[in-house]
């Protein structure tokens, strides 16, 4: 009787990890569709946050974290600002106290060292 060659076990441990990597990819689609939707206010609480790190390097107190990089740009820090501003003053009303207190002195910050920059 002949035995069947094993497959090498290197072959096996590969054909192991991608078997846990499905399981595991499975999951978490499970998990992700079982997550409430996402709200508007996340949203934009989300673009206020980016909006915010952009300003900051635009006015050149941050490094660029790709490229490590200062790089003053005076206008698209202002846009940005303005642009937060505007998004803060759309959902003010629904805030609760310490978060309409903590965006509007982020705002507050970003203006002031703006004023710096110029």
């Amino acid at each position: 009787m002949t035995e069947e060659p094993k497959p090498p076990e290197e072959a096996t441990s590969r054909q192991e990890a991608a078997q846990a990597a499905a399981q595991e990819a499975a999951e978490s689609a499970r998990a992700e569709a079982a997550a409430p939707p996402v709200d508007v206010f996340t949203v934009v609480r989300t673009c206020i946050a980016l909006l915010d790190n952009q300003a900051w390097q635009a006015m050149g107190l941050r490094p660029d974290p790709m490229t490590g990089a200062i790089v003053k740009d005076l206008e698209q820090a202002r846009i940005a600002i303005d642009s937060i501003a505007v998004l803060l003053d759309r959902i003010q009303g629904h805030l609760k106290e310490p978060e309409a207190r903590e965006l509007a002195t982020l705002l507050t910050n970003l203006r002031l060292n703006f004023v710096r920059q110029e």
